[in-house]
Formats: structure tokens, sequence, C-alpha cells
């Protein structure tokens, strides 16, 4: 989608975006839904898919 998130954000040509973090409210709220721990997310010194 990188031609479509430049031209939203109005990304120069020559810039690749490579990493994006949305932020926001929800509409409405609800409950909390629970955490991963973060061994679950972070990966140190190596690659997992």
């Amino acid at each position: 989608y990188q031609d479509q998130v430049k031209e939203i954000l109005g990304v120069p040509e020559d810039v690749r975006v490579v990493s994006l973090m949305p932020l926001g409210y929800p509409k409405k709220l609800g409950t909390k839904t629970g955490r991963k721990p973060l061994s679950e997310i972070i990966c140190y010194n190596k690659y997992t898919s």
C-alpha cells in the first residue's frame, strides 16, 4: 500500500515508508481486552515469524 499511504499522508515519491503507528480513540468505550505477555510479542537478537 505504499502508493496509497504516500498519497494520503503527502509523503514525497523519493521517501520509503517503512513503519506506521496508528493512534486514536475508539468510537465507543467498551470492555478492555487482556494484553499479551511481552515474551509473546518481542524478540531479542533474532528473527521470528
